[in-house]
């Protein structure tokens, strides 16, 4: 038997109801939780299959330079395709050689996929100076990764970098 405010004995009932009402909000909250959860890890609805606009693209090499000219080399490698291929080319010597100044975008364009497993994107070539004062043409790749997050090929914009497309490769009949 339980006792109320006034030392009245309360039902059973009532004991129940709190703790429903306590319980109801807690349930509520975990399943919020878990669907947020599996939307965060599993991409859900937002993922984006849209091919990657020019914009998109000088867009996200304009956060690379922002990064690189603030020396957030993890910032910038974070927006590659893969981190381990950019801080290699920064631990190459591209780190010391980091430009002042960002840099001209001379060309743009899509390509297609070039295999099966190839991805598509706009290839942006940007030319400048390094900090040492050496001239650089590097051609960047953007593109839509397997989540539908914008990510790059050659992210360290200064390095002189080029791609190697599919028919790049391929040898011409004599």
């Amino acid at each position: 038997m339980t006792h109320g405010v006034l030392g009245l004995d309360e039902p059973a009932t009532t004991t129940r109801r709190r703790v429903t009402r306590g319980l109801v909000p807690t349930v509520i909250a975990t399943v919020a939780v878990f669907v947020a959860t599996f939307f965060l890890a599993f991409g859900g609805p937002s993922r984006s299959t849209a091919p990657v606009t020019e914009a998109e693209a000088r867009a996200h090499l304009d956060r690379a330079v922002r990064a690189a000219l603030a020396h957030d080399f993890d910032g910038m490698c974070a927006l590659n395709g893969s981190v381990f291929n950019c801080r290699t080319d920064l631990d190459a010597g591209d780190r010391d050689t980091v430009p002042t100044a960002a840099p001209t975008t001379v060309a743009a364009r899509y390509t297609e996929k070039q295999s099966d497993d190839g991805t598509p994107g706009w290839i942006l070539t940007v030319t400048g100076q390094n900090g040492r004062g050496k001239p650089y043409s590097t051609e960047v790749m953007v593109f839509r990764d397997h989540e539908g997050n914008l990510a790059a090929i050659n992210i360290v914009w200064w390095s002189g970098n080029r791609l190697v497309l599919g028919d790049s490769n391929e040898q011409k009949p004599d």
